[in-house]
């Protein structure tokens, strides 16, 4: 996601963006979301409401194991969190003010949910200027013919039985 477009995530802070890998949502817990869309410094931002325990947060509806992301931390620096469905942390960074574009990877197991604001006591401001997201690879069913294939074997191996039973009684 590099929030240029709607179909990169520019709109991601009022609407929903689907995925191949399924739906990510972004809400803010106090504070705002917003983004900006100029070209060469397009960005998700966190805008701070009235204490230093609000975040921004994008919702994935499916697994995903790494988020790769492009910020750019306000004074005060940036903190990112990624938790699972029961919102237990899975990994986090921090970063000072820097001043400059830097990115950062977080990794876990099953990540549904990615947090970011700036650190306490910093400047009210954090943003997001790209995300690469590697979904968890899904589920492979069990074939559906894997379980006639079985039930073909059972029919041959008791047919077989039977007719072994029958040459040894006659």
């Amino acid at each position: 996601m590099d929030f240029l477009t709607p179909g990169t995530g520019s709109t991601l802070a009022t609407t929903p963006l689907t995925t191949t890998a399924g739906t990510i949502t972004a809400s803010a817990i106090d504070g705002l979301l917003f983004t900006s869309t100029s070209p060469g410094s397009a960005y998700l931002a966190h805008r701070q409401g009235g204490s230093d325990s609000d975040f921004g947060q994008l919702a994935f509806d499916f697994d995903v194991t790494q988020i790769s992301f492009g910020y750019f931390p306000d004074t005060g620096g940036i903190l990112a969190q990624v938790l699972d469905a029961s919102f237990n942390v899975l990994d986090t960074f921090t970063d000072s003010d820097t001043g400059t574009v830097e990115t950062a990877v977080l990794n876990g197991a099953a990540i549904r949910y990615f947090r970011w604001s700036d650190q306490p006591g910093g400047g009210s401001f954090s943003g997001l200027t790209s995300m690469a997201l590697t979904a968890a690879p899904a589920a492979v069913p069990l074939p559906a013919g894997l379980p006639l294939l079985g039930a073909g074997f059972l029919c041959l191996f008791t047919l077989r039985r039977n007719q072994a039973r029958k040459s040894v009684s006659a």
